[in-house]
């Protein structure tokens, strides 16, 4: 967590990143599935080819699913101390002495 920011604020920038690459993820998606249903039309059994519902369904699902797997790390990032999580980060980056071979 970003050192004096309030939790509320870094769980917020947190989700909006998540919701812009959830919607990138969706529109292409979609476009995608669109572009594809005519070389897949042979296996879609009792769809149409551009099924509106099972395509929101889907998207709508993903987007959960996605939206979950960015709160759920944002969540627990907000509840560490940030004095704790560089004086974690700053001594597993510390040099460490190189150990001595004797010299045969």
């Amino acid at each position: 967590m970003a050192l004096g920011a309030q939790r509320k604020a870094v769980l917020e920038l947190v989700l909006k990143q998540g919701a812009v690459l959830v919607a990138i993820g969706i529109a292409a998606g979609i476009a995608g599935a669109a572009a594809l249903t005519r070389y897949l039309e042979g296996m879609l059994f009792g769809l149409g080819t551009l099924d509106v519902t099972t395509f929101a369904l889907v998207a709508i699902a993903f987007a959960a699913v996605a939206m979950a797997a960015a709160y759920l790390p944002a969540r627990r990032a907000t509840t560490i101390d940030p004095a704790r999580g560089v004086a974690a980060t700053s001594s597993a980056h510390a040099p460490r002495p190189t150990p001595r071979v004797p010299s045969a």
